[in-house]
């Protein structure tokens, strides 16, 4: 039996004096400090970059946001200069009542609105996320001779107001003359003057995102000198004391590992007829029976149940036979009665003893690992499993159904309107999605076509669309034709069914196929 105990060290096993740990607890007290050290010097200089980066993309957005809100609204004072050109001489050629009290309405939104952004671009407004300063450049071209566009704004504005009053006091002809200053302005030197207004001010956005994108290329290249002077003088030595601390510390894990698994398997070594020879403590406690107890008595008969399947009998066989089990991922798997009853699972591998001057079998020494709790949690795991499909499989079919649904809430894919004829196709990422179209005809010759997308997709999604294809169903039922008209009330339905994280998107279309 000597042989089986010859590869553990006596002082291991005895009670003799611990081993000297001074040397490997003072490496890993040094290390932890160096680690602490070097880890935060790292973490602050990486700190600083991020926080200069942010600072960067902080300005780069804010520039894009005053930037765009400029443009936008400088463009649009182009636009207004149009529609109050247009309104201005429908008003004059109109002779319905109605029309042209709409139309003054419309040429009175158009002045105030003009003046209102004029105001704001000059003078700076929080309202329109407009700034209060402005570059030498536009100051000038607002300002100074000769385009002076503050003086062609107001004039222009002023233009309209004054028709507004002649068109109170009856009725007005093609040779107004504030009808032709408004229809010349918006044609001629107005429209040129707010044309370089909205060149300058893209011209400035432009250089200031420059400005901020040399910024960001000066960030990025101190960025990458900063990571590779912390790799070589931070994290190297750091990695190369971490490799020569761990080597140390698994050689003495490898050692602690061979006595930790030893002592918690059970070994049990048989002689020649399967009687049992020598039965470690792990083996005692596990199964209740003493070695005293158990030496020479048959292991097959003390501990395991009768076998039912030949397969079982014949891995047994295998086991006691002397023929090695357990490599290459090979186990044998056993129950094994203890003394108290209870019937564990266990896992077993055998080594084959030899003496070494005969090369005879001496000792066959299965070692075995209580699997019980293991092969407990693979048949609760599996069943988990399958409930889980069950359940995803009937989410799927859930899922399946609400496309099913949401499809048949759209109208025929074969469009055919006053004035439009068409084919509708759509397919969605997922089987319920957020795309959507609807349409409808009014009076005979009214078309009217609605394209949305709501953010995301899935179930929620959906639901959206089907707040949004009631309200559209409702616009149907009024005849409604105004686009205006008709996102404003799709706005306040699609309010009040969705959440702060989600939003449609829609486009309206609304013929008049008698014009």
């Amino acid at each position: 039996m000597a042989a089986v105990y010859s590869s553990v060290e006596p002082a291991a096993l005895s009670g003799g004096a611990e081993p000297v740990r001074k040397p490997e607890e003072n490496n890993v007290s040094l290390l932890t400090k160096g680690v602490w050290l070097r880890s935060i010097t790292g973490l602050l200089l990486i700190a600083i970059l991020a926080t200069a980066t942010y600072f960067i993309l902080h300005d780069v957005l804010s520039i894009n946001q005053n930037s765009g809100a400029i443009v936008n609204i400088s463009g649009r004072q182009r636009m207004l200069s149009q529609r109050g050109a247009f309104f201005a001489s429908k008003l004059v050629a109109s002779t319905d009542a109605a029309d042209r009290a709409s139309l003054r309405s419309d040429l009175e939104k158009v002045a105030n609105l003009m003046l209102k952004s004029h105001d704001g671009l000059t003078h700076g407004s929080d309202t329109l996320g407009l700034p209060n300063q402005r570059s030498n450049a536009i100051q000038a071209l607002y300002f100074d001779a000769p385009q002076q566009l503050d003086l062609q704004v107001r004039q222009y504005v002023g233009h309209i107001r004054q028709l507004l009053q002649d068109a109170d006091q009856g009725p007005i002809g093609s040779s107004n003359p504030h009808l032709q200053a408004i229809t010349s302005a918006a044609s001629d030197r107005l429209l040129t003057t707010l044309n370089m207004a909205v060149v300058q001010y893209e011209k400035e956005a432009t250089d200031e995102v420059q400005r901020a994108i040399r910024y960001e290329q000066i960030v990025y290249g101190v960025t990458l000198l900063s990571l590779l002077l912390e790799a070589a003088l931070i994290y190297r030595p750091l990695v190369n004391r971490v490799k020569h601390t761990t080597q140390n510390l698994v050689r003495q894990q490898q050692f602690s590992d061979r006595v930790v698994n030893t002592s918690q398997a059970l070994i049990i070594g048989l002689g020649s007829q399967g009687e049992v020879t020598l039965f470690n403590q792990y083996a005692e406690d596990l199964s209740g029976y003493r070695e005293a107890d158990i030496k020479g008595k048959d292991f097959r008969a003390t501990f395991l149940p009768p076998v039912s399947h030949p397969a079982d009998a014949q891995a047994l066989d295998q086991l006691f036979s002397g023929h090695s089990v357990g490599n290459a991922g090979q186990r044998i798997e056993t129950p094994l009665q203890t003394r108290d009853g209870r019937t564990l699972t266990i896992e077993w591998s055998n080594t084959q003893l030899t003496d070494p001057v005969s090369q005879q079998p001496m000792l066959l020494l299965a070692t075995g690992v209580d699997i019980t709790l293991r092969k407990q949690a693979e048949r609760e795991l599996q069943m988990a499993l399958d409930k889980t499909a069950a359940l995803s499989s009937r989410l799927r079919q859930e899922v399946e159904h609400a496309a099913i649904l949401q499809r048949a809430m759209l109208p025929s894919p074969d469009i055919s309107l006053p004035g439009v004829q068409g084919l509708a196709h759509l397919t969605t990422s997922t089987e319920v999605g957020g795309d959507y179209y609807d349409y409808y005809a009014v009076d005979g010759h009214h078309a009217v076509f609605f394209i949305g997308d709501v953010s995301g997709h899935g179930v929620a999604s959906g639901t959206l669309v089907s707040a949004a294809k009631m309200a559209v169903h409702q616009l149907a039922n009024q005849g409604e034709t105004d686009p205006a008209a008709m996102l404003e009330h799709l706005n306040e339905a699609l309010l009040t069914s969705s959440h702060d994280s989600m939003f449609m998107t829609m486009l309206c279309f609304s013929l008049d196929s008698r014009s």
